[in-house]
């Protein structure tokens, strides 16, 4: 059964809180959402409540049966009602559902094999000789079967076992007289080949075989024993042998009531042992042993059945059960049982305890339909409906119950249930005939009623599977929906808004918010579609995208400055950075063009770079200091402060080159202010210098660096000669680099260039020379104007810079732009200036086409925006030049006609008035 609340009171004060946002009474709204929010936790915890009992009462009915595993639904049981205890509702509810299915499928399960079993001992009865009547056994199959096809699983099996009950009943007793027959026949036959006269045994016995194979089995059983009985008169050895046939088939009977004979197999044998032997005196003493205890047995077990059905009985009197039939069937038991009638006696005070256990059942399935019709009735009062006869008809049923007329008790809760159902079903088409006006009425003013209406149509359709307060609950939302929309548009509108104007911001910032902006195309075309929360949740995407590029952005912005702080003072030491310097200038121009990850990918190289070029700087620095010291021993100078200063810095160079320079630049300053005549070694440490710079781009300085070596060497031996030396060193270093120089060319990547518009564009810097340069300023020149021109600070050979621009064409067609680039060469400072001369196209103008217009569509067309329907009577914008059709909306966002790019510039669109739709339910 489906779950559903009324949510009534809820749709007002959602109306309520929106006015009183409108009203900009923030503190009431704030409140009224905290109460709607409480609401919607209780209506949680009644649906999870009605729900989780249902699922209980299913799940126990078949946990009881027998031959069905059930530990699975056991556990999903216990499971739920811990979650509902533990005040998981929502969690407790979807349980509860999954336990209804399993119980379903759990019943259903138990229902075919109840029935097949059933079947197959029905099947079996009519093989057994005897006249067994098997009419009603046929109907109440049939019954079961019919039951199963409904869906009532659980009817099934129970009709289905009383069934099996019955029939096994009736085997038992059939048993009973076959073998109780069987060994009076025996009796007569050993009776006859003693010599005794059995001619009306005989006769005796014939009766006995008719009454089995016409079925009356308590007859055969009665015959048979009074044959067996007058044997025994006839005493001796032929005596014995009816009593033992006697004795076998009683204990036979006993076995099929489920009595048990303490050693009956022993004795049985030992009377068979004393009429073999001859010693009748000693079998029969054995056989009238056996009797009693048989006779006991029997009195006993039959006595305490014919107690427990008085208890029974009494219990069941006790709360008004009409129990007249039991009482019967326990006063014939009674006395069957005094005349030593065991097998009827039994029978019968069963047939007692199955009688009033029959009453009960179904006194207790009446309460459960009475039950449920005054819950119906609850539910039919939630809507308004009138129930007044309803609750005439269920009092009635409830005073039929209490006198114990479950018959009538039950067909008058389901007529009760009838009465409440077209009350409720006369109400709901009474308030969806009443809406179906208003929105006919609302619909000639102009008023976009198609939300309400579908409503109106799940209502008719809910109506049509008699889910009556479902039905309710929708007529009533479309009434609310109109407000609630524009409520729903007056919140996107303002949402899209805000996100452009954060949009703006980003932009200010060089941010690439393309992604964005795509999210709010689709927010806007959703909002024009009606589709408000769609168009909110875009939006709340795209904020939420925003905001994670900007503070990305930030991160790698506030990075980028950390980076370029260590740049600038490694150049300040004279630091060759110029790899980094590079990776920096395209992590720059990836965060312009928006590609973050990208930038701090480049930023990453770029430190790494860094602190490459720093550590060989402070290697050499170090090893500049270290031959100063090494002078400055052999002329005696005390040189250890800077020699710690130079083992502290080789110790943490890995680890922090930064402090390591400045303890090596420390160290050097020290020995510097000794005043030692270092001449050789400043000159040497200057041409490495230049050595190591040029080796760094690649230039072979291999013969620089094999006559600086070699000066170096012959200057422990030869002061003179090794700065002899060192100055042919130095003119060869010059030399090499002398031939290394810049080439730089410009390209100016620009599309779709447009008289006195601006456009995005691209400065592709390259340097096609050898050398690395500096300081690198870039002019334009020509029919143009630029903005965002920047200097680049260092490009590589080979390298390539590309500076992000805007680029506004003063002319149309082709104009002839010239670029003028100055530069530094990085080893030596020297100038360079380049020129390059590049032709731009402008962009055609669309023709002027005829003035667009705004009409009413009278068939339905095609937006060529969004590509959505626009339904007749609708606004719509058509292009004065190809005729292209537009929803108002789209035709402002597009600006020009999709088809053939002539403007959109639809006139003022009229106000639509929109009226409240209001209806009180009496």
């Amino acid at each position: 059964m489906k779950q559903y609340v009324s949510v009534d009171d809820e749709i007002k004060i959602v109306l309520k809180g929106k006015k009183s946002l409108e009203f900009g009474d923030y503190a009431s709204a704030f409140a009224t959402l905290k109460e709607i929010k409480e609401r919607i936790e209780e209506l949680g915890k009644e649906m999870a409540e009605k729900s989780v009992e249902e699922a209980k009462r299913d799940a126990e009915e078949i946990i009881d049966a027998e031959d069905i595993e059930t530990g699975e639904l056991e556990d999903a049981l216990a499971d739920m009602l811990a979650l509902y205890k533990e005040g998981k509702y929502g969690e407790a509810f979807e349980a509860s559902k999954k336990i209804k299915e399993m119980a379903q499928k759990l019943a259903k399960e138990w229902a075919q094999k109840t029935y097949n079993k059933a079947r197959e001992k029905v099947n079996k009865i009519k093989t057994l000789k005897g006249s067994i009547d098997l009419k009603d056994f046929h109907d109440a199959l049939i019954e079961a079967k019919a039951e199963f096809k409904r869906g009532k699983c659980l009817n099934c099996a129970r009709i289905s076992d009383e069934i099996a009950r019955k029939i096994d009943e009736k085997i038992a007793i059939y048993e009973t007289a076959k073998s109780t027959v069987s060994a009076a026949q025996k009796a007569i036959k050993e009776a006859k080949e003693s010599g005794v006269n059995v001619a009306k045994l005989a006769k005796k016995l014939l009766e006995a075989k008719e009454s089995l194979k016409k079925g009356d089995f308590d007859a055969a059983i009665k015959a048979a024993e009074t044959i067996m009985e007058e044997i025994r008169e006839k005493g001796g050895k032929e005596d014995l042998n009816a009593r033992l046939r006697m004795i076998e088939a009683r204990i036979f009977s006993a076995k099929t009531l489920g009595i048990s004979i303490e050693n009956a197999e022993q004795k049985i044998n030992g009377i068979k042992a004393a009429i073999k032997e001859g010693k009748t005196e000693e079998g029969s003493e054995i056989a009238d042993a056996l009797e009693e205890e048989i006779e006991t047995a029997f009195k006993d077990t039959i006595g305490k059945k014919i107690s427990i059905a008085d208890s029974l009985v009494h219990d069941a009197k006790d709360i008004g059960i009409n129990v007249e039939k039991a009482e019967e069937n326990i006063l014939v038991a009674k006395d069957a049982l005094a005349k030593g009638e065991y097998i009827e006696a039994y029978r019968y005070a069963e047939e007692a305890q199955r009688i009033i256990d029959e009453i009960k059942t179904v006194s207790k399935k009446v309460a459960e339909r009475i039950k449920g019709a005054q819950n119906r009735i609850r539910e039919a009062e939630s809507i308004r409906a009138d129930v007044r006869n309803a609750k005439i008809v269920l009092d009635r049923a409830i005073e039929a119950l209490k006198t114990n007329r479950t018959k009538e008790a039950m067909e008058l809760a389901d007529k009760c249930l009838e009465v409440v159902e077209k009350a409720e079903e006369s109400k709901v088409r009474r308030v969806i005939g009443d809406f179906i006006k208003l929105i006919e009425k609302s619909k000639k003013t102009g008023m976009d009623t198609s939300l309400a209406e579908n409503l109106i149509h799940q209502s008719e359709n809910a109506l049509e599977r008699k889910d009556y307060k479902k039905a309710l609950s929708l007529a009533m939302q479309s009434e609310a929906e109109l407000e609630k929309a524009e409520l729903q548009k007056d919140i996107a509108e303002k949402a899209i808004e805000t996100l452009k104007k954060k949009l703006e911001e980003a932009r200010k910032k060089g941010i690439s918010v393309e992604d964005v902006v795509a999210t709010i195309n689709r927010a806007e075309g959703a909002a024009d579609a009606g589709a408000y929360i769609k168009a909110f949740e875009y939006t709340m995407e795209g904020s939420e995208k925003l905001q994670e590029i900007m503070n990305t952005h930030d991160k790698v912005l506030q990075e980028m400055e950390e980076l370029n702080m260590k740049l600038k003072e490694a150049r300040e030491n004279q630091i060759e950075v110029l790899e980094a310097s590079e990776l920096a200038t395209k992590a720059k121009s990836a965060l312009s063009s928006g590609d973050i990850p990208k930038a701090k990918k480049l930023m990453d190289s770029a430190l790494k770079s860094l602190d490459k070029s720093l550590l060989e700087h402070v290697d050499d620095i170090i090893g500049y200091a270290e031959a100063k010291i090494k002078y400055a021993k052999k002329r005696g100078e005390n040189v250890s402060e800077p020699e710690a200063a130079l083992k502290e810095a080789k110790k943490i160079k890995e680890k922090d080159p930064s402090k390591a320079l400045r303890l090596a630049n420390g160290a050097r300053g020290m020995i510097d202010s000794m005043k030692v005549d270092t001449s050789f070694v400043d000159r040497a440490y200057g041409i490495n210098f230049e050595i190591s710079k040029a080796k760094k781009y690649g230039v072979d300085v291999s013969s620089a660096e094999k006559l600086l070596k070699e000066a170096i060497e012959k200057a422990e031996d030869d002061q003179e000669e090794a700065n002899e030396i060192l100055s042919r060193s130095g003119e060869e270093i010059k030399r090499i680099t002398g031939q290394l120089t810049p080439k730089l060319e410009l390209e100016i990547k620009a599309d779709s260039l447009e008289k006195g518009k601006w456009k995005g564009a691209i400065l592709a810097i390259t340097n096609k020379g050898n050398a690395p340069v500096k300081d690198i300023h870039v002019e334009v020149m020509g029919d143009i104007e630029v903005e965002g021109m920047k200097d680049i600070e260092e490009l590589g050979k080979g390298s390539t810079a590309e500076l992000p621009v805007k680029i506004m064409a003063r002319s149309e067609g082709e104009i002839k732009v010239e670029g003028l680039l100055t530069a530094k060469r990085t080893f030596d400072g020297k100038e360079f200036e380049f020129t390059s001369e590049e032709t731009l196209k402008t962009k055609e103008k669309v023709k002027a086409a005829a003035q667009p217009k705004e009409v009413t569509a009278e068939n339905p067309e095609k937006c060529a925006f969004c590509n959505g329907k626009i339904k007749p009577g609708m606004q719509m914008v058509v292009c004065g030049n190809c005729g292209a059709t537009y929803h108002v909306p789209c035709s402002k966002r597009a600006g020009k006609c999709k088809v053939c790019g002539a403007s959109l510039v639809p006139e003022e669109r009229p106000k639509v008035v929109r009226k409240k739709l209001a209806l009180k339910l009496g």
